[in-house]
């Protein structure tokens, strides 16, 4: 075996022969009646193939051979960091592939990444972090770490996704793929990170929290001080595992509720706005009616909003609550259309979440922008010139509770006092 990993490693025609002469089949074979090889010579043969799936055009002919599945069982049953670590490091590649991320999924490999991120060693841990690099860039296959409790275990993990630690890249590349997420453990949400039908917000979380996507927010597994909103923005929402938990999701879905009449009413007044203040003042005031209007700083306040989403749960006897069944929204329903609207028309809009229920938007403008603003659905070409921000941009939190409309530049004594308690 070590024969042939030294020439697997001199010579670069060396991999394509040895596939191409079924030696990948008999690695599988081997690794079937692992029980007959020491220990070294599997692992010298692990190291083989992770030489072999260094060549992309290799790739292929591996997942169809089926070693995908004797490694994974290879690996669950030894307990061996340096087997645990080999191994990993050997399915790193095959993961590029899309029939290699499928067949890992079908066995069972996410019990595999739980394996090493739970483990004491630290290079064990280590090799963990390019797999999730790969499987993280797939939303549809990040919902299936968060699911599986992988996530969970990361962040449980604290010492190492510290400003150093070693899973710091992969849990921020993991997060930064699923916004729901990123926004319950750092409270911000970038400018030009676009909010998509079916965002959740779930509200702030601890280390000692857990990740939970719709689908596990049951009603009778509820936590009472959590109130879950939903952005059902077009009303393209399809997961029937969340539907068939939530009651108002089904209700949502049933009505075609939806929030895209905001965007027609203030297209309605593109012909009159000149400016891209003018522009942030009518979307502000926009979200505001459909949420109640203006609130008494001093006779009312955002538990309004609190209320109503309390009563809407225990009328429906669910945990999530779409945003379009709101009619008396505070801080947190206002500033999530806010920046939803903002992403339709092109205007650069931050979330960030305070305490107390409080979230406000930061939106960055040009000092001077000489062309009239457009909307950005129009996708042409004289619209995409006019969102290019060369010039230096000015931040302003939006008041959309107290006074829609009006524009508070970031750190001055009347921002603070919007923004925080």
């Amino acid at each position: 075996m070590m024969a042939f990993a030294s020439v697997l490693q001199d010579s670069h025609k060396a991999c394509p022969t040895f596939v191409n002469q079924g030696g990948i089949c008999v690695f599988r074979r081997i690794l079937e009646n692992r029980s007959n090889y020491s220990e070294d010579g599997i692992l010298t043969l692990m190291t083989c193939i992770g030489l072999i799936t260094a060549h992309w055009n290799l790739r292929n002919h591996c997942i169809e051979s089926g070693i995908i599945p004797a490694l994974l069982n290879a690996a669950q049953n030894s307990k061996s960091p340096q087997f645990m670590t080999t191994c990993a490091n050997a399915l790193y590649g095959l993961l590029c592939n899309e029939g290699g991320r499928k067949q890992f999924l079908e066995n069972d490999g996410f019990s595999f990444l739980v394996e090493l991120l739970s483990h004491i060693e630290f290079p064990v841990v280590v090799s963990a972090v390019p797999m999730i690099h790969i499987l993280g860039t797939y939303q549809d296959i990040t919902r299936g770490l968060i699911e599986q409790g992988i996530l969970q275990v990361i962040w449980q993990r604290q010492d190492l996704i510290s400003k150093n630690g070693p899973l710091r890249t992969a849990f921020e590349h993991l997060i930064s793929t699923y916004l729901p997420v990123k926004y319950a453990i750092s409270g911000h949400i970038d400018p030009y990170e676009k909010l998509k039908d079916g965002f959740y917000d779930i509200g702030g979380l601890k280390s000692t929290d857990c990740f939970m996507t719709m689908n596990q927010m049951t009603w009778e597994n509820r936590d009472i001080q959590r109130q879950v909103l939903f952005l059902n923005w077009n009303g393209s929402f399809n997961d029937e595992a969340a539907l068939k938990e939530n009651k108002s999701l089904r209700i949502m879905k049933a009505e075609n509720q939806n929030c895209q009449s905001l965007v027609d009413v203030v297209k309605q007044d593109l012909g009159k706005i000149r400016s891209e203040k003018e522009l942030v003042r009518s979307i502000a005031v926009a979200v505001s009616d459909r949420m109640g209007g203006i609130l008494d700083k001093w006779r009312a306040s955002a538990h309004t909003e609190d209320v109503e989403v309390a009563d809407l749960q225990l009328k429906h006897k669910s945990v999530v609550i779409p945003i379009s069944m709101i009619n008396n929204g505070g801080f947190r329903t206002r500033a999530l259309l806010f920046k939803a609207m903002c992403d339709v028309f092109g205007i650069p809009c931050s979330v960030e979440r305070g305490e107390y229920s409080r979230m406000w938007n930061v939106v960055l403008l040009q000092s001077k922008r000489p062309q009239k603003p457009s909307c950005p659905c129009a996708e042409d070409e004289e619209t995409a010139r006019s969102l290019v921000y060369t010039e230096k941009l000015r931040r302003f939190v939006v008041d959309l509770v107290y006074q829609p409309g009006t524009l508070l530049p970031v750190n001055s004594y009347d921002a603070n006092s919007y923004c925080f308690v």
